[in-house]
């Protein structure tokens, strides 16, 4: 019974509009950031709700190879591959988490990360 009275509050009602502001900030902060270090290598969309954002490759190739490689960067992805019912068929996805990275750091986290993924197309294009 209270958590309903919660639900109904004034109080609630703040908290959800904190929230939506706390993570509106990190995903311009992400957007700004991906505009400057991704922009040739990817397209994507700006997230309306959810925590993620979704990047296309221009150039495709497995994501999951670039785990360990941007993991010794020291920054994280998730390849977008595994979501897929046929990873082979949805190759050249990332699936990149803005919650609870600070937008300071987005800028530096993001050059190390296209860095990543330039190295390695230029590796399979070799």
């Amino acid at each position: 019974w209270q958590a309903l009275q919660w639900f109904g509050s004034e109080a609630y009602r703040q908290h959800l509009a904190e929230l939506r502001e706390f993570y509106r900030v990190r995903r311009d902060a992400m957007q700004e950031a991906l505009l400057e270090h991704f922009g040739e290598l990817a397209e994507w969309n700006i997230p309306e709700g959810g925590l993620f954002f979704w990047l296309t490759l221009r150039q495709p190739l497995d994501t999951r190879t670039l785990l360990q490689p941007a993991l010794a960067a020291d920054v994280a992805f998730m390849p977008g591959e595994p979501f897929f019912a046929e990873p082979e068929q949805n190759l050249g996805r990332l699936r990149l988490n803005f919650s609870h990275v600070a937008p300071e750091r987005l800028h530096e986290g993001l050059r190390r990360l296209a860095k990543v993924v330039r190295d390695a197309q230029a590796a399979e294009a070799a």
